[in-house]
């Protein structure tokens, strides 16, 4: 979450980042967590 909101990073960029690392997550995926953690 703080690279979305800290950083201000885009889901989509974070999604790249992600896949250079070899972890494919869609963004539908980190959209959920982002729901999640906000209503946490």
């Amino acid at each position: 979450m703080s690279q979305k909101y800290v950083e201000s990073m885009p889901l989509y960029r974070q999604e790249q980042q992600f896949a250079r690392f070899g972890v494919l997550l869609s963004r539908q995926t980190l959209a959920n967590w982002m729901l999640y953690g906000a209503n946490q």
